[in-house]
């Protein structure tokens, strides 16, 4: 159940709060976890683990399909640009979440 004690203030005013799945697992301290590909989604172990492991780079931050749990995985040049691009919109979900998990990115050069 969503309570403000236990999902990141900016989801408290959300229309969806109450049904939100992935608000608990939007918080800055919520640990990446490794991630399995289902039918073609990426999933945690808790949500469906099953299948093939989800490794490698990705455009974009990837998160469970079933509770949003940050899962562990590399980003591409893009993928850093895609989270640069992101915060400095807002964040919209993630803005509490990206920063921590992929703060290793701050000092990536655009230029390599």
């Amino acid at each position: 159940m969503n309570t403000t004690e236990n999902t990141p203030a900016h989801c408290h005013n959300c229309h969806k709060f109450v049904d939100c799945k992935q608000a608990q697992n939007m918080m800055a301290n919520t640990p990446p976890v490794t991630g399995w590909i289902c039918d073609g989604e990426v999933y945690c172990a808790d949500c469906g683990g099953c299948g093939e492991l989800y490794e490698g780079e990705s455009d974009s931050p990837t998160h469970c399909r079933g509770c949003g749990v940050p899962i562990i995985h590399e980003l591409t040049l893009d993928g850093v640009k895609y989270v640069r691009e992101a915060l400095a919109d807002g964040g919209g979900c993630c803005k509490e979440l990206w920063p921590v998990v992929w703060a290793d990115y701050d000092d990536y050069d655009d230029d390599d």
